[in-house]
């Protein structure tokens, strides 16, 4: 007998093998004990065998009382009066309920027989394949998460949408609600037909735009128009970046122009960095042309002091905007994600973040430009971390420090960045106390 109940657990896609494991002639017993080791067990867990199986014997295979999806009608009617719903799940269709769910007991959300992303991916490999190729994938397709936009047995909405292509997004991008109610919102944003942009699973386009944005916008704005080319000063609109001043989803200025402005492309002197008014090269090296306004900055390294990179490159736009940005300073990203496209590997790993990097404010102890400190630091040991920790730099007054603080070596224990100890010491304390 327990042979064939194995039988039917192995049709129903449930391994047995717990089962197996389990020292028991009863196949009751074993059952019951089996499904009562995973947490989300129901039925059987509670015991109650006789509530899906006859105890005596029946005509049904496995001493069932009926087959799905009849059978489970009984405890889930609800779930089943969603076959009625104008979406359908095939699976749902076919009316085989132990396509997706295990029918005694899983340690899976609702009962699952395996992670949802197994599950859905046995019928929509290709989703998943396809989107796992992808440089930008959707995050909850990156993770397994399908329920997080579809529901598994029907909808109201195409695709088996939680809810509206609007809310469904809107659940996740807060941001984009934010924008969409600013003055000026995008049609598509405004509307909810996020599809009209961007691939929901993913794409190798940033942003997971369906197209490269020029490419994207010329599908709605004509790039021939006489006006739109006036407006962008005879530009080759075809090789602009339109979200370098545009914002995608709403913005307080007609346009959908970004909130912060470079004073000469907000007074349109276009004149000021390139020659004839026009777009196209500078007047001169970027350095020469930005160090114009900005001299204290692209000045040339003094005795002792280290530059940014990017400055002494004189690559300002790698974290500019030149032209307009939603964010202070014209920065191209906030930060970190700004900093890390070169910094990668700052607190990499780490489980304790000092709170500058896990708030993304690196200007909190670095300069962004030039500094007369190491690692571009706005200033060395108690002056910099006392601003922050004050309380403990004031208990240093008349106190016998220990040797790192007398010397004004704060990162001789602590990791600035993050680490995987607490008070981010650099070592468990023990070995690092050892090491002196």
């Amino acid at each position: 007998m327990l042979g064939n109940i194995r039988g039917g657990l192995r049709k129903h896609g449930w391994h047995y093998s717990v089962m197996s494991e389990v020292e028991s002639d009863k196949e009751v017993q074993g059952c019951v004990r089996s499904a009562s080791l995973f947490p989300s067990a129901m039925v059987a867990a509670g015991g109650d065998c006789g509530t899906c199986h006859t105890v005596h014997g029946g005509n049904q295979e496995h001493l069932l009382k009926a087959q799905s999806p009849e059978l489970c009608k009984g405890c889930h009617a609800g779930v089943l009066a969603q076959a009625n719903l104008p979406v359908v799940h095939q699976g749902f269709v076919d009316q085989d309920c132990l396509i997706c769910h295990a029918p005694h007991a899983g340690q899976k959300e609702n009962g699952l027989r395996a992670e949802a992303k197994v599950v859905c991916g046995e019928c929509h490999s290709d989703v998943l394949e396809q989107a796992a190729a992808k440089t930008n994938p959707h995050e909850p397709v990156k993770e397994g998460r399908c329920d997080s936009c579809h529901r598994g047995h029907g909808s109201k909405e195409p695709h088996l949408l939680i809810a509206s292509e609007r809310a469904t997004c809107l659940s996740c991008h807060a941001d984009v609600a934010k924008a969409i109610d600013q003055p000026t919102a995008h049609p598509p944003a405004r509307d909810g037909t996020c599809t009209a942009c961007h691939v929901a699973h993913g794409s190798d386009t940033p942003g997971m735009l369906i197209a490269p944005a020029a490419e994207l916008c010329a599908q709605c704005h004509d790039t021939s128009d006489p006006a739109l080319q006036a407006k962008h000063k005879g530009a080759e609109l075809a090789k602009l970046n339109c979200v370098g001043c545009h914002q995608p989803h709403g913005s307080e200025s007609k346009g959908l122009l970004a909130s912060k402005r470079h004073p000469p492309f907000d007074s349109g002197e276009c004149a000021v960095c390139h020659g004839d008014g026009t777009p196209g090269p500078l007047t001169g090296s970027m350095s020469e042309k930005c160090g114009t306004c900005h001299p204290e900055i692209t000045a040339p390294a003094a005795a002792g002091e280290s530059v940014h990179p990017p400055v002494a490159d004189g690559e300002c736009v790698i974290c500019h905007n030149p032209h307009a940005s939603e964010r202070d300073k014209l920065l191209q990203k906030a930060q970190p994600e700004l900093c890390k496209e070169c910094h990668s590997d700052i607190a990499e790993g780490a489980s304790v973040h000092h709170p500058p990097v896990a708030e993304g404010k690196c200007g909190d102890c670095h300069d962004p430009h030039r500094s007369t400190h190491p690692k571009l630091l706005k200033a060395e040991g108690k002056a910099l971390c006392g601003e922050c920790h004050k309380e403990l730099v004031a208990s240093f007054e008349g106190a016998k420090l220990h040797d790192p603080v007398a010397k004004d070596k704060c990162q001789a224990c602590h990791n600035p960045h993050g680490s995987g100890q607490q008070s981010l010491l650099l070592k468990p304390m023990g070995e690092l106390c050892q090491s002196c």
